[in-house]
Parts: structure tokens; C-alpha cells; sequence
């Protein structure tokens, strides 16, 4: 039996394990999962499911490596606190768990910060970056949202939103927001867009949050978004899907010559290994990078319906063994959810009813 350990896995994860274990062609399969709340998705594949304690740094990985051993993990897939756990790489190995570390403890360092990670690429002249700058005070947000806002990037400053902010550190773009000059606080109340706020509201939290947690302004891209799937080994890339949001319902995978090789860049440049993603958006014709995701993005499990699963590649990788799929897809796919609903009348002694995740 082989033992799978998936530390807070994102819902959509789910899919990404049924379809491995409709693939997969080796040994039976044991699921190991542990989350902060209760996910019915990920506790319906799991073979065992837990609830993790609060805990960060040396407490977590200490929580992180207990399991390992009690359940005698064979491949351990991390996300949460995944950094930290990184740096401690030798004692995964010494009880035998091979992790599914996309690269070393400074690649996590790198790519958590987001003006790092872009500054570094950009001095490589892998790819070109957005107008960006790093704040943390009120008369710096000023300056600095003001030259951003005349930079050559913004041919018209008095379009209504030139300028965008996300935290500097953080999941995603979780925190993103377009930034609204022209539209008053009151308007904002009734904004069609959580990822947008007015200049007023803004101004006046930061006015009174004065210093703040670093904040990341750069140019706002209106263009086409891209995010990218990729699947690499030792910085060879050996897949990318490049995936476009259509609507609420429906993901397009096209086939983007130009961002595939700039992924293969990085890939090669930071011999990065198994899921990773890579985010782009265009602006006047030209492509910009956002940001690398060290590990599988959230929307990766399309792939599943296109009859190839990013998950049962990463684990032949992760197992020494060739991948024992076909990785080619037919470019112009549509993948739509279609969501459906069931009745329950019985829940687990032990299901906790519990809000959104923090």
C-alpha cells in the first residue's frame, strides 16, 4: 500500500484525488488528509481525515511530522506552511517520506515575496514586469500611487482604475483590489466587484492604519489573464497548460507558444519540480508577469476532464518512475462545472459545524 498525505489542500483538490485513483496503475492507494475546519470534499476521499491544531513555525511542523510517522507516509504533498516546512527537508528524508518540495527552502523564500520574485525575473530578462513598488506608510502609498499612476505603462491617468494593490505577501490573489480614483466612498458601498475599491475608502483606512503590513501598488493590467498549469522535473519543464477564465462556469485551455517558454525559462532557472503555476496578464499587446504559486493552482483539476491528472504525473515524478500518461490535450477545450445537490440526513459523530476559513 502507498501513503499519500495532503496537509491543507484546497477543496478542489478533491477532484485531483478521484481522479488519481481512477488512474492511478501501482500499488493500492491510502489518503491522508489534514485541514484547519472541516471539508466535506476532502473528508469524502480521504481514507483518514483530521482536524489539524493551530499552530505555525516549529509547533506545526512537529504536528506535520508526528503524522508522517504514525501513518507511515510515503509521498507527503504540502501546502500549508509549506515554507517552513521546506527547511527542514533532511528530516522528511531520514524517516523515508519523499516530499513534494517544488524546489529548495529559498525558492519558497523567493516566490513568497511577490516585488522579490518579480524583480528577480525581471533582472534575468525572462519577462517583462508590471510597474510595481512596496508600501507600508501613508505618505510613501501617496508618492508612490501617484508615480505609478504617470508611468508609461498608463497612457491615460484618468482612466477610472490605473492602479491596483494586493498584500505582499500571501496566497493567490487573495487581498487584490483595483483601485477606483474616481469613485466616491458611497458609490463604493454598492460596487459590482469585491476586488474593487474607491481612492476615498482606501485613503482613509490607510490614513488610519498608518504604519501598515506591507502592501504591493503596481500598474493595474486590463488585459487578458492567463494562468498557467505547469508540470516540471529537476527544471525541466515536461508540460503547460495555459488556462483562461471565460465565466463564472466555463475554463478555455489555448496553447500560448510565448508563455510556455517563458515558464521553460523559469523552470530550468530555478529546477523547479512537479505542480507549480504561473500567472500572466497582458496589457497594450504586451505580456506581464504576476506571479509564481509554488505548488498546484486551485483551478488545476479541469485538466481531470481533459483525461489528464497533474496529481498521478507529480507522484510518478516524486516515485522515480515515468509518467505513465499521455500529458497532450486538445488546445480550445472548454471545461464547464456544472454543480450539483444532495440531500444529507446523517453526519459523522465528529463533523464540527464551523464558519469560512480564516
Amino acid at each position: 500500500m502507498l501513503t499519500l498525505y495532503f496537509n491543507r489542500s484546497f477543496s478542489a483538490t478533491s477532484f485531483l484525488i478521484r481522479s488519481l485513483r481512477q488512474r492511478w496503475r501501482g500499488e493500492e492507494l491510502q489518503i491522508i488528509i489534514s485541514h484547519g475546519r472541516e471539508d466535506p470534499y476532502l473528508r469524502e476521499v480521504a481514507d483518514h481525515f483530521e482536524l489539524e491544531p493551530k499552530a505555525k513555525g516549529e509547533s506545526y511542523f512537529d504536528y506535520v511530522f508526528e503524522v508522517c510517522k504514525r501513518h507511515k507516509v510515503d509521498v507527503f504533498f504540502p501546502r500549508k506552511h509549506v515554507t517552513y516546512l521546506a527547511s527542514h527537508r533532511d528530516r522528511f528524508d531520514r524517516i523515508g517520506v519523499k516530499v513534494a518540495f517544488v524546489g529548495e527552502h529559498h525558492i519558497y523564500e523567493l516566490f513568497d515575496h511577490k516585488l522579490r520574485a518579480s524583480e528577480a525575473l525581471g533582472g534575468q530578462n525572462i519577462l517583462e514586469i508590471p510597474e510595481t513598488s512596496l508600501v507600508s506608510d501613508y505618505k510613501t502609498f501617496h508618492q508612490e500611487y501617484e508615480r505609478i499612476r504617470e508611468s508609461p505603462l498608463v497612457p491615460d491617468s484618468s482612466s477610472l482604475e490605473t492602479v491596483c494593490l494586493k498584500p505582499n505577501i500571501g496566497i493567490g490573489g487573495k487581498g487584490f483590489m483595483r483601485i477606483a480614483h474616481q469613485r466616491t466612498a458611497f458609490e463604493d458601498l454598492f460596487r459590482e466587484s469585491i476586488h474593487s475599491i474607491s481612492f476615498t475608502r482606501l485613503d482613509q483606512a490607510l490614513r488610519d492604519a498608518d504604519p501598515f503590513p506591507e502592501l504591493l501598488l503596481a500598474t493595474y493590467l486590463n488585459g487578458l489573464e492567463v494562468s498557467v498549469d505547469c508540470i516540471g522535473n529537476k527544471g525541466q519543464l515536461l508540460a503547460a497548460y495555459p488556462r483562461i477564465y471565460v465565466n463564472k462556469y466555463e475554463q478555455r485551455f489555448d496553447d500560448y507558444p510565448e508563455l510556455t517558454d517563458i515558464c521553460r525559462a523559469i523552470c530550468q532557472t530555478y529546477k523547479l519540480s512537479y505542480l507549480f503555476n504561473v500567472q500572466f496578464k497582458q496589457h497594450h499587446g504586451r505580456w506581464f508577469f504576476i506571479e509564481l504559486n509554488t505548488r498546484s493552482a486551485a483551478g488545476a483539476h479541469r485538466l481531470c476532464s481533459l483525461k489528464v491528472c497533474p496529481l498521478s504525473a507529480a507522484l510518478n515524478l516524486c516515485l522515480d518512475q515515468s509518467i505513465d500518461q499521455p500529458l497532450d490535450i486538445e488546445w480550445g477545450s472548454v471545461v464547464r462545472r456544472v454543480e450539483t445537490y444532495e440531500g444529507c440526513t446523517v453526519f459523522p459523530q465528529d463533523y464540527q459545524i464551523s464558519g469560512p476559513e480564516a
